[in-house]
C-alpha cells in the first residue's frame, strides 16, 4: 500500500522536476541550471557573480553565458527577454546575474525593468526608482538622464521609473519601440525583465521587438501545464 500510494503522489504531482521535464514535456531547449540560492540578501543574490557570495552560482552563470556565446540563436542576440511562468521562480535574479557576466567579459550591457507593476531592478542594486522606463517613453525624461551608471564596469541599468497605471498601453506605444532601438545602438546586450507571463501579457507585447528569450523554470514550484503556457 505504501508503494503504491508513492506512486499515486508522483503520477498526480505534474510539477517541472527536472531537465527531462523541461526538454520533453515543456518542450525548450535545456541552456543551463543555476544552484538555488538560501538565506541571502535580494541585493547580495542580485550581483552573487561579482560578490563571489557563491562560487558555485558564479561557475553555473558562467557556463550558461558560454552557452549563450556558442549557440547560433543567442551569440547574436542584442536584446534578450528574461521572464517566467509565476513570481518567484528566479527570473530578475537570472537577468541581473547574467547581465554582469556578460558585462565582466568586456560587453556594453544594460538591464531595462519592464516590471511597470511591480519593479524590482532598483533594490538589487539600492538606487531610487525616481525616473526610468515610463519618463522615457513618455518624452519626459531623456536616457541620458534616466539610465543609472557606473554600477559595475560596462553595466547600467534602466529603471522602471515608478509603477505605471496603464503598462500595456506604454509598452504597445511608439516611444518604449524608439526607446529599445535606441538601446540597441548603445549597447552590445539588452536585458529586459517583464513581468512573468501567467499574471500578465506584458511580455507577450514585448517578444516582438528582442532577438529571443530566456524562460526560468524554478523545479518544484511550477505546473508542466502552466509552464507549457
Amino acid at each position: 500500500l505504501g508503494l503504491a500510494f508513492a506512486f499515486f503522489v508522483a503520477f498526480i504531482d505534474d510539477r517541472v522536476k527536472s531537465s527531462y521535464d523541461i526538454e520533453g514535456v515543456v518542450g525548450l531547449p535545456l541552456i543551463g541550471i543555476i544552484p538555488q540560492i538560501k538565506r541571502m540578501d535580494q541585493p547580495e543574490k542580485a550581483q552573487v557573480v561579482v560578490n563571489n557570495a557563491d562560487r558555485q552560482v558564479s561557475e553555473a552563470f558562467l557556463t550558461l553565458h558560454s552557452s549563450m556565446r556558442l549557440k547560433d540563436e543567442s551569440k547574436n542576440a542584442k536584446c534578450i527577454l528574461v521572464t517566467s511562468t509565476i513570481p518567484g521562480e528566479g527570473k530578475s535574479f537570472t537577468t541581473t546575474n547574467l547581465a554582469l557576466t556578460f558585462a565582466a567579459h568586456g560587453e556594453r550591457v544594460v538591464v531595462v525593468d519592464c516590471d511597470l507593476r511591480k519593479p524590482n531592478i532598483h533594490k538589487s542594486f539600492r538606487v531610487e526608482n525616481l525616473k526610468g522606463v515610463i519618463d522615457v517613453c513618455a518624452g519626459t525624461s531623456t536616457l541620458d538622464d534616466a539610465i543609472m551608471r557606473g554600477l559595475h564596469p560596462n553595466f547600467d541599468i534602466l529603471p522602471a521609473g515608478g509603477r505605471a497605471k496603464n503598462p500595456t498601453q506604454i509598452l504597445n506605444s511608439k516611444g518604449f519601440e524608439l526607446m529599445i532601438s535606441d538601446l540597441r545602438k548603445r549597447y552590445d546586450r539588452v536585458f529586459i525583465d517583464p513581468p512573468p507571463l501567467a499574471a500578465v501579457s506584458d511580455a507577450l507585447i514585448i517578444l516582438p521587438l528582442v532577438d529571443g528569450s530566456i524562460f526560468t523554470i524554478f523545479f518544484n514550484k511550477v505546473r508542466r501545464k502552466a509552464a507549457q503556457f
